[in-house]
């Protein structure tokens, strides 16, 4: 094995005083294990991990592995994102349906009536609806409806119907329609748009 690069390595708090027989290959990893002090390994440009009770050399080639040793000694990298691949089941909420109930620990669900979803419904005995158009609506393709297109298409069919049959009189305009006061009402069209 070539090497380019000559690393003397000295290990304290040793609890094994064996002699150290150590094969050097050209893998990207190894370890040994028991070790004898000092210790002196020609390494081709690389790094030492002391862990325990085994030596690691790694090179630089190989992240996902040094992370793993890293998280086997010290535990998981803290400072990473806290992702939701990451937590207990409790931790990370549910999403769609949600249980209506608890799993008790004799593996029986308990069915909570809190827990169940109810529409809320208001009492509407009375209420008049009335014609909304949302302002985010597309326009459409008829020309906007004016009072004039109004009148000729609901009330002067029946005019001229009644005119016709000899039946029409300008008393009886209520039938049409017409309102003769605008008391009582919650939108007045007095005096701008109603004729006195």
């Amino acid at each position: 094995m070539n090497c380019s690069r000559v690393t003397d390595v000295t290990l304290t708090n040793l609890t094994y005083s064996q002699s150290l027989s150590v094969s050097i290959s050209c893998s990207d990893w190894w370890m040994v294990s028991p070790y004898s002090q000092p210790l002196t390994i020609s390494l081709d440009l690389g790094h030492i991990a002391y862990i325990g009770p085994t030596l690691v050399y790694s090179r630089g080639s190989m992240g996902v592995l040094s992370t793993l040793v890293r998280g086997l000694v010290r535990g998981a990298d803290r400072m990473s994102e806290f992702t939701s691949k990451r937590g207990s089941r409790t931790h990370n909420k549910g999403r769609g349906a949600r249980p209506t109930g608890l799993k008790l620990s004799s593996r029986k669900f308990l069915s909570i009536r809190t827990m169940i979803p109810e529409f809320v419904v208001p009492h509407l005995e009375g209420f008049k609806l009335k014609p909304y158009v949302s302002y985010r609506s597309p326009k459409g393709t008829e020309a906007p409806l004016t009072a004039q297109s109004l009148f000729a298409e609901v009330v002067a069919p029946q005019i001229e119907k009644d005119f016709e049959e000899g039946t029409f009189s300008k008393d009886q305009l209520e039938k049409y329609g017409f309102e003769s006061t605008q008391e009582g009402k919650l939108f007045k069209l007095y005096p701008k748009n109603y004729v006195r």
